[in-house]
């Protein structure tokens, strides 16, 4: 993986004139793999990080703390 898809976490820009998407993989709780894709509604690339971290990263988070408190149980 590059650095600039490390950086870029969860962002996916399929066209480069065409808006940017969140994109997250995850398991469920029978282990099958799902995937979420949601438009972000815009081009902007500042204005996506700001997206994704203000308004999905903590949702994120607290369903990784949830998955982990689920194993340990």
């Amino acid at each position: 993986m590059d650095e600039s898809m490390e950086t870029d976490k969860w962002l996916w820009q399929p066209r480069p004139d065409g808006p940017i998407f969140l994109r997250l993989s995850y398991r469920d709780l029978e282990g099958r793999k799902k995937q979420f894709t949601c438009s972000l509604s815009t081009s902007h690339w500042p204005s996506a990080r700001e997206i994704r971290d203000t308004d999905f990263a903590p949702i994120i988070l607290n369903m990784d703390k949830a998955r982990h408190q689920l194993t340990a149980i």
